[in-house]
């Protein structure tokens, strides 16, 4: 199925991010106990919300359908680009709150000045905190209203079976979610060394590994980035995603003249309706880190990496100089049909299509066409690699058997929506490739750039 033509499905609520996800993959944590009341505990934090949220409000938190879990409503007409939240710091939890927080902020500080100079601080004051005031400070939390919602299991890749990851062959979401599970437990290692310092305040068997990716996992699908300073945020990180009608824009939040967090309508709500944001990120971002993809979206792409054969065999030590010195290395490039999406792989491609003699002559990335001969070279490369990404991946019928039933699990359900979509954007992608390298067959040279003729690498398509 074409990219463009893809039905349109919503995919599921985004718990929110920055981009990650935690828990071990084989190990759910029993955060809510059975006897748990999705019902009450949402009026529960609607009173907390409200005694300090202290204006007039225009959305509220309520229980959804269609895999979402929560949802915010709108309760009364909400116009495109107005306020609609503005949430007091004090309900916020970021440095300020947590170090200030009785019983738990002096220790923090001190774990944070002993721990490797390799962990995220700011993003492991949260995990701590967090775990702390669930696992401690329980009830008596001033966040236990906000807590207790939280989800007590993460649906992402990082923690799928074997069974589920490799069905996702030929893309990048496997390999980034086992790697993601050794950082955490390598982090969890080295974290354990300091906190046995504080067992009084932080209790090893508390700040267990599970405990520890379970609090990862909450912030990597929630944390909400502004003034460079990483906050979860009650009740807009609960606000789910949808690409909105044209012309709306991407999410934001900012801290406000009046010392809150400012949130604007990214279009028009009427009142009952659920209120949604985009958030700007294309579909393996998505996937990776809440589980979830979402038709249409336009911010969506392919993550493709350049063949280690058909893209890097004939660069020589020249070609890698000039790569480097140009600074165009890239693990991945997301790429999509259009040339804009495109441009950022072929620019690599043209250096690595290059005589070693131009190649050391460049001095700046070459963004726009050099020769014909150059640019069928680049463009071929690129169709290479998209290519064996492509081919890699299950074909349609058998992502169409992913849910082979009316039973299949909602996870399953994302993995064929996520699958279709790529596969889609990479077949389309070829296909785009292969129109812009075929006027170039039939044409003479035409160069701004005349081609060396010192390397086999000027040589006709």
């Amino acid at each position: 199925m074409k990219y463009t033509t893809l039905i349109i499905v919503l995919a599921v609520a985004l718990l929110f991010s920055e981009l990650s996800t935690a828990l071990s993959h084989s190990t759910a944590v029993s955060v809510l106990d059975e006897n748990f009341d999705l019902h009450e505990a949402v009026r529960v934090f609607d009173e907390w919300f409200d005694a300090h949220y202290k204006l007039k409000r225009s959305v509220k938190l309520a229980v959804a359908g269609e895999g979402m879990r929560l949802g915010v409503v709108a309760t009364q007409r909400i116009a495109a680009d107005s306020l609609y939240l503005s949430i007091p710091l004090n309900i916020i939890i970021y440095d300020n709150t947590i170090f200030s927080t009785n019983g738990i902020g002096v220790a923090l500080q001190k774990v944070l000045k002993l721990v490797p100079s390799s962990f995220q601080k700011q993003q492991l004051a949260l995990n701590l905190f967090l775990t702390h005031q669930r696992f401690v400070a329980g009830n008596r939390s001033f966040f236990h209203p906000y807590i207790q919602l939280l989800p007590s299991e993460h649906d992402v890749p990082e923690f799928y079976n074997d069974d589920d990851l490799a069905l996702l062959k030929g893309t990048q979401i496997p390999s980034k979610a086992r790697a993601e599970r050794s950082r955490h437990r390598k982090e969890y290692e080295a974290l354990v060394t300091v906190l046995r310092n504080f067992a009084n305040v932080f209790p090893l068997h508390t700040f267990s590994y599970e405990n520890y990716v379970w609090a990862q996992g909450i912030l990597n699908t929630r944390m909400i980035w502004w003034d460079g300073v990483p906050h979860l945020v009650p009740l807009l990180d609960m606000i789910n995603c949808r690409q909105g009608p044209k012309g709306h824009r991407v999410h934001s939040t900012k801290r406000g003249a009046s010392n809150r967090a400012d949130t604007y309508a990214p279009w028009e709500f009427q009142s009952g309706d659920q209120v949604f944001e985009n958030y700007g990120q294309p579909n393996p971002t998505y996937f990776l880190w809440h589980g979830f993809a979402m038709e249409p979206n336009m911010h969506d792409c392919a993550q493709v990496v350049p063949s280690p054969v058909s893209f890097w065999s004939k660069a020589t030590r020249v070609h890698q100089e000039a790569v480097q010195r140009l600074q165009l290395s890239r693990p991945e490039f997301c790429v999509r049909p259009d040339a804009s999406k495109l441009e950022e792989f072929l620019t690599l491609a043209r250096v690595v299509s290059m005589s070693e003699n131009d190649a050391k002559l460049l001095k700046a990335p070459p963004t726009k066409f050099v020769s014909r001969v150059n640019e069928g070279k680049a463009l071929t490369l690129v169709k290479k690699s998209v290519e064996a990404h492509l081919n890699a991946m299950k074909n349609e019928s058998d992502i169409m058997a992913i849910t082979d039933s009316l039973e299949t699990p909602f996870r399953r359900k994302m993995i064929q929506l996520f699958l279709r979509g790529q596969r889609a954007i990479l077949s389309e992608t070829v296909d785009a490739l292969e129109k812009r390298i075929a006027p170039l067959r039939r044409k003479k040279p035409q160069s701004s750039i005349e081609p060396s003729s010192e390397s086999g690498n000027s040589d006709e398509l």
